[in-house]
């Protein structure tokens, strides 16, 4: 768990209108939470992200929220699991400019189900 420090690369050119240009860092806008861990062959764990940014009449946010089961198939010089759960993200901006103003809201969530194999 922790958070960290983030760079953040912005540029916006509407058709009309004026340009949004930011090129920062935001201290401590990102959010990490993960962990991971395995009882005999089944696997399980979550994973959190998240951000949020506000500078120059713009407004961001992320967040990706993911939980995961799995099981190991093979577990010798190369592990081959079985994985599936399910997955959240959000993204939200709120920009302000000479000429308008913006809101757009964006949100995915689906199950998943993969393989994971490392040698």
């Amino acid at each position: 768990m922790g958070f960290g420090q983030t760079e953040i690369d912005l540029n916006l050119t509407p058709a009309t209108g004026t340009p949004i240009l930011y090129q920062g860092t935001q201290p401590f806008g990102f959010l990490n939470m993960h962990m991971s861990s395995r009882y005999k062959r089944f696997l399980y764990g979550f994973n959190v992200n998240g951000i949020s940014a506000e500078f120059e009449g713009v407004q961001v946010t992320y967040s990706d929220y993911k939980t995961d089961l799995g099981y190991r198939v093979i577990d010798k010089r190369v592990t081959f699991d079985i994985v599936g759960g399910y997955r959240l993200v959000n993204f939200f901006a709120d920009i302000k400019y000479s000429t308008g103003h913006v809101v757009s809201t964006l949100g995915l969530e689906s199950p998943f189900l993969g393989v994971t194999v490392a040698y």
